[in-house]
Parts: structure tokens; sequence; C-alpha cells
């Protein structure tokens, strides 16, 4: 097979004009594709990878930097002050002995008048008063 390739490539060499000319063109493609496909497409790649492998970097370090501070949020929750910061504020849980009170806001006031607009000249504002904060938990001692 080898044989009678070799012999065809010098037959078309042997020759001038259009036939020679046509095998250039066809061997100079050949080589191109060969190029193409041995350098450029594995190069390509290439880069692709490295950009997944950068991007993949950035979110391994971004996840150990979150687990460190989960692992010291974690270590806190173990303190007894903290577990019982967080029973009262969020749980609103005393200790035993103690009494919890729940200061529970006033009704809200009202701003709007239904009188009609000659008397609302001469009365006076309504009195402005804050009103109590959310429900408050607050312990008591023995």
């Amino acid at each position: 097979m080898r044989g009678r390739l070799g012999a065809l490539i010098a037959r078309l060499t042997r020759r001038r004009g259009p036939a020679r000319r046509a095998l250039r063109y066809l061997l100079f493609a050949v080589g191109m594709a060969a190029i193409l496909l041995l350098f450029v497409l594995p190069g390509r790649t290439f880069l692709s990878q490295e950009h997944t492998l950068a991007a993949t970097q950035r979110q391994v370090n971004d996840l150990s930097a979150e687990n460190a501070k989960l692992r010291v949020e974690a270590k806190n929750l173990q303190s007894d002050p903290v577990i019982e910061q967080i029973a009262r504020e969020e749980y609103g849980l005393v200790m035993p002995g103690q009494k919890a009170y729940a200061i529970i806001p006033g009704a809200p006031t009202s701003t709007t008048t239904t009188l009609p607009a000659a008397h609302r000249r001469h009365t006076r504002p309504a009195d402005h008063t804050p009103s109590a904060s959310p429900s408050t938990t607050v312990p008591t001692g023995h």
C-alpha cells in the first residue's frame, strides 16, 4: 500500500502544470490540518481547563474561609454564657428562680382627624407619646 502511494506521489510530482500545483495545495492543506489538530485544538482545551481550574481554586479558597468561620462560631456556641444569651434573647427563657416580664406596646394612636376643615384650625395637635418598644423579656433576681 505504501509503495503504491509513494509511486503515485512520485508520478504526480514529476508532472508539470495543474496536477502538480493541486498536489502541492493538497499537501499544504493536509499539513495545516495536522498542525491544527496537533497544536491548536489541544491548546484551546488546555486554556479552558486552566480557566476552570482557577475558578474552582477560588471556590475552594472561599469555602475554606467560610469553614474556618463556622468552626469558630461552633466553638463559641459551646460556651455557657452564649447559650444563656441565645436562650434569653431568642426563646424568652430565664434561669430557675427568675421571673420573666414582657413589656407589651401600648395601643397605636391615630393622628388623623375626622373634623371638618373649619374646626381643624382651632384644635391643638394630639400629643405624640412614643410607644413602648416591642415585647422585651426582663429577668429579675431571687
